[in-house]
This record gives structure tokens, C-alpha cells and sequence, in this order.
């Protein structure tokens, strides 16, 4: 058996054995590096360390008050690469038994009301480019659902006349390659062409939606910047909570599909989810909403 000196030569072949989207890789990679830090600060020497070891550090990130969807995801990482290095050989699997944390079973954010989405998308000045563009991406992420990287992954040319409808092609996340078509109406493309009609340089090659300001001006809006971008709008309008942000708006696309009689098949394909039990979570978000308007003793009021 090969020996391998450092854990750091065995976190770059690691890195090269899996066979996953590269922003998964960079957090797996992100994640053992700052158990490895953390191991160095406990004056723990990383190329030695046992399963105590990693329960006391789910234990310090608990006490840090870290949230369970970070603990779950260092400590899964961390269960993958121990996981790897038994399987060739370097290293023992000390993760075995080790749990993770109780997910939440629900969403982070909180969707819009019907008021809020009204009072969003009429604070949007449409006669500069820049309100041409913000409320194309608002309008479009509220009709349809798609998260921030699936807005910043389109090129022009991803959007397709064909018999009369229109339609959006979509690299999904996780996909690695194979492009969605969905269909869009006419509100969600009018505001698109609009704001293409104002903008210079629109061949099919380029991004469907790129920066305004001075600075990089003309490249792809990329994810962090439009989250940015966003959150400004809201601010704008009054929406001012931390539970509210950029994917508040696939919620609201979401719950509002549902409401209005959508299948839950049919929102899961909407939104692009691979298992049911995401989508799920919405129709569980809806009934507490209801169990919350009509309490029993609401009802009871109109027995007695």
C-alpha cells in the first residue's frame, strides 16, 4: 500500500476521485480544510486523529451555534473523505456511527404575500435599463420558480420561439449539461424583451442578463450579484427581513402554484426538484397556513 505523508496530498486526490459538480467538490474540500483548522487550533495533530475527535468538533460547532444544515454538511463531507480513504487504504473510517444533525423540515425563507409581490414589482422604475433588467429577473424568478444560478446560466439564444409559445432552456443545478425546456407566458416574456430591445450586442451567444453598472459592465450577472441585486429591490419596497431574499421568490412561485390547484407532480417538475419530499414541503408550509387562519376556535364562533 502506497503511503501518503500529508492529509492534504490525500485531500487532492480525493478531490480528482469525485464525481460531482464542482461546486460540490469545492465545499467538500472547503469543509475538511476547516476541520483541519479547527483540529490544528485544538493542537490535535490531523494525520492522527480518532472518532472523538470529530465528535467533539460536531459538538464545538454546536455550541458555536452553528446551524444544523452547516453541521450536517462539514460532517457529511467529512464522512465522504474518511469514507474514500478506507476504501483505498490510507485510513481507517472514523466516521462510522457518527450522526448527523436533525435536519429542519422546512424552507429557510419566507415567501412573499400576493401584496408584497405587487408592491416589489411596482417600486421598479422600467424606463432605465438597469429596472428594465431587475424587473425581467424579479418577474421571471416569481412566474417561474428558478433559483439564482439557473437565471445566471442563460444566454440569450436559451430563449426559443416555437409554434407560438416561448420557451426557456434551463441548465438545472446539478445538471451536467442537459438543458430544461419549460414554457413561459407572455408576462414572463414581454418583460425579457423589453429589456433586450433596449440593450446593445444581443446575439444568441451571449448572457441573457449581464451587468449595468461601470464596472464589469456587459458580463454575466453571477449568483452573488444578483442575490445583491435583490435584496436592494426589496429594500426598495419595504420588504426589509432577514427571511426574505432572493429564493423567497421560488417560494412564492411554488406555494402560489399550488394554491391556485397545480399538482404537486406538476410544481415538482416546475421547480425542478428531483424527489417528491422537497416539493412536499410546500403543501406542509400551506396547511399550517390554514391551520393558523381557521384555529378551531375561530370556528367555534360561528357555533356559538
Amino acid at each position: 500500500m502506497e503511503q501518503i505523508k500529508t492529509i492534504f496530498e490525500l485531500i487532492k486526490l480525493f478531490a480528482a476521485d469525485q464525481d460531482v459538480a464542482p461546486n460540490s467538490c469545492k465545499l467538500y474540500i472547503t469543509n475538511i480544510k476547516l476541520f483541519i483548522r479547527w483540529c490544528q487550533r485544538q493542537n490535535k495533530d490531523p494525520e492522527s486523529i480518532r472518532k472523538p475527535d470529530i465528535i467533539g468538533y460536531k459538538n464545538d460547532l454546536f455550541a458555536n451555534k452553528y446551524s444544523s444544515l452547516t453541521i450536517d454538511s462539514r460532517i457529511t463531507s467529512l464522512r465522504k473523505f474518511y469514507k474514500w480513504c478506507d476504501t483505498n487504504e490510507y485510513y481507517n473510517d472514523i466516521t462510522i456511527g457518527i450522526k448527523n444533525p436533525k435536519k429542519y423540515q422546512g424552507y429557510k425563507k419566507d415567501p412573499l404575500t400576493i401584496d408584497q409581490v405587487n408592491t416589489l414589482l411596482n417600486s421598479i422604475d422600467r424606463t432605465t435599463i438597469t429596472g428594465k433588467r431587475d424587473f425581467a429577473i424579479i418577474n421571471l424568478m416569481l412566474r417561474t420558480g428558478l433559483r439564482t444560478i439557473e437565471i445566471t446560466r442563460m444566454d440569450i439564444g436559451d430563449v426559443e420561439l416555437k409554434e407560438g409559445t416561448y420557451y426557456l432552456n434551463i441548465l438545472r443545478k446539478g445538471s451536467q449539461g442537459n438543458k430544461t425546456k419549460i414554457s413561459i407566458s407572455d408576462k414572463t416574456y414581454d418583460p425579457i424583451n423589453d429589456y433586450l430591445v433596449e440593450r446593445l450586442n444581443v446575439d444568441d451567444s451571449k448572457p441573457l442578463f449581464v451587468v449595468t453598472s461601470y464596472n464589469c459592465k456587459g458580463s454575466r450577472i453571477n449568483t452573488a450579484g444578483l442575490s445583491q441585486l435583490i435584496k436592494k429591490r426589496l429594500l426598495k419596497a419595504n420588504i426589509n427581513s432577514k427571511k426574505i431574499t432572493a429564493h423567497s421568490l421560488r417560494h412564492t412561485a411554488a406555494l402560489n402554484a399550488l394554491k391556485i390547484g397545480a399538482s404537486l407532480y406538476d410544481v415538482q417538475m416546475f421547480l425542478g426538484h428531483t424527489s417528491s419530499n422537497t416539493t412536499q414541503l410546500y403543501i406542509k408550509a400551506i396547511n399550517e397556513e390554514k391551520i393558523l387562519i381557521n384555529t378551531p376556535n375561530r370556528m367555534l364562533d360561528g357555533v356559538f
